[in-house]
């Protein structure tokens, strides 16, 4: 392939005047094995696939979110949790605006009405003077029983009845 010919003419000398063009090819020269296959990796994967399709995932995003708003407390694999996170404080992001737009882009997330209020009415006010951390991911000690998948908790902060009291804002210096 084209990567293994440069790194051959990497090691051979050829490259060496192309720093910028070919930098990346010093770190793959001390790693690659005679007979070895590069395989390129994804680069940083901004979220989890999970498994599923860009539409189940999606939809299953859509649900948790709204089950987190509606409980304030939901139990899911730890993987999911992490997952669930960005989505959740985007949404309280949306509930402290309260905009027009904000509130037609949460409509765009949140499957029930109930909860699209809620979360203007309730949740944007209440994180009105926090600026972002809305969310909290705990890991549970006890796997799932069926195939021993990790489980955690995501739950709002600075909630009734949360179980780790958050930390006071540090001062600002």
């Amino acid at each position: 392939t084209n990567v293994t010919s440069r790194l051959r003419a990497y090691r051979e000398g050829d490259l060496r005047g192309q720093p910028t063009m070919f930098a990346h090819l010093r770190t793959l020269a001390t790693r690659l094995v005679p007979g070895a296959v590069l395989v390129q990796r994804r680069g940083m994967a901004r979220f989890r696939k999970l498994g599923r399709d860009s539409a189940h995932r999606k939809a299953m995003m859509r649900n948790m979110v709204t089950s987190l708003i509606k409980h304030e407390r939901i139990r899911t694999t730890v993987a999911k949790a992490k997952n669930i996170a960005p989505y959740a404080d985007k949404l309280i992001k949306y509930g402290k605006r309260g905009t027009l737009h904000d509130k037609n882009l949460a409509a765009g997330i949140i499957r029930e009405q109930l909860q699209l209020r809620k979360l203007f009415e309730v949740l944007g006010p209440r994180y009105a003077e926090r600026n972002g951390g809305y969310t909290r991911v705990i890991k549970l000690a006890q796997p799932r029983k069926g195939d021993g998948a990790p489980m955690a908790l995501v739950e709002f902060i600075d909630r009734d009845g949360e179980l780790r009291v958050p930390k006071p804002p540090r001062p600002l210096p």
